[in-house]
């Protein structure tokens, strides 16, 4: 009776601890991209308002010449 259950030992499959290191590099990578992401995304609202004080400064010096 026991012996109709056929149980395969040597299954092929990824441990609990494999699986772990493979999500923790992830996590690694995903979070030097986000950290790379909020970078730029920084240097670019700099850079939008460097051009906005620049628009506004000339607007003023044409106003008041």
């Amino acid at each position: 009776m026991f012996n109709a259950i056929n149980i395969d030992n040597n299954l092929k499959g990824f441990t609990l601890i494999e699986l772990v290191i493979v999500l923790s590099i992830f996590a690694i990578l995903a979070s030097a991209a986000v950290s790379a992401y909020v970078g730029i995304a920084n240097k670019v609202l700099r850079v939008q308002e460097d051009l906005t004080m620049n628009s506004l400064q000339k607007g003023a010096l044409l106003y008041y010449a």
